[in-house]
C-alpha cells in the first residue's frame, strides 16, 4: 500500500498477543531511500500478488498463499518474435513484386497470395507466441513450488514439489543473463 500510494486492502487478526510495529509514509520513503534494494523485493511482491489474483489458480489448497509468481524474461518472450518478424519481413519483397507484376501470370499472381498468407501467418505466430509466454508461471506458495505451464488449444502442465521435499536451489546467471537480469533457479527435490 505505501509503496503504490494506495489504500491498505486487508484486515488482520490475531489468535494471540502481538506487538504491532507501525512506519508512515516519512519513515517509509526514508527507509527506502537508505536501504534501495527494499523497493526491488516490494516490487516483486506486488507484482506477484497482482498476478496470483488475476489468474485463476484452482488447484490452490484453503490455507495454501502465494508468496511470489514469476514469468520467463521478457527476453525470452523478444527472442520468441525474431522468427515471426523474419516471415514478415520476407513477406514485404514478394508482397511488392506481386502488386506490381499483378494480372500477368499464375507464379506472379501465386507470388502476392504468398506474400498475404505469410503477413496473416507471422501476425498470428506473433499473437501465439506472446499468449504462450503470458500462460507460463514460476510460482512459490507458502506449502510447494510449482511450474505451470499452458499450450492454447494444446495441453495444460502442473509439476509442483511440496517445500519440505526441497533439498537445495541454486541461480545461475550466464552473461547475457547478468546483463539483462535474467537466469535459471534449479530446485533440486
Amino acid at each position: 500500500s505505501l509503496l503504490h500510494n494506495r489504500s491498505a486492502s486487508a484486515t488482520v487478526s490475531t489468535v494471540e498477543s502481538t506487538i504491532l510495529l507501525l512506519m508512515d509514509r516519512d519513515d517509509f520513503d526514508l527507509t527506502l531511500l537508505e536501504f534501495p534494494q527494499i523497493r526491488q523485493i516490494l516490487n516483486i511482491t506486488a507484482e506477484s500478488r497482482h498476478l496470483a489474483q488475476r489468474q485463476d489458480f484452482d488447484w490452490l489448497g484453503i490455507d495454501e498463499v502465494v508468496h511470489l509468481v514469476r514469468r520467463k524474461h521478457e527476453f525470452f518472450l523478444f527472442i520468441s518474435f525474431l522468427a515471426p518478424i523474419a516471415v514478415f519481413l520476407l513477406s514485404i519483397p514478394l508482397f511488392g513484386y506481386g502488386l506490381t507484376h499483378w494480372g500477368e501470370t499464375l507464379l506472379k499472381n501465386s507470388v502476392l497470395f504468398a506474400a498475404l498468407f505469410g503477413f496473416i501467418f507471422a501476425i498470428i505466430w506473433l499473437i501465439w507466441n506472446a499468449v504462450d509466454w503470458g500462460n507460463d508461471f514460476y510460482i512459490v506458495t507458502n506449502q510447494r513450488v510449482v511450474r505451470v505451464e499452458k499450450v492454447v488449444l494444446l495441453y495444460n502442465s502442473r509439476s509442483e514439489a511440496p517445500l519440505h521435499h526441497v533439498l537445495a536451489v541454486n541461480a545461475n546467471k550466464p552473461f547475457l543473463g547478468q546483463l539483462l537480469n535474467y537466469g535459471d533457479i534449479e530446485v533440486r527435490t
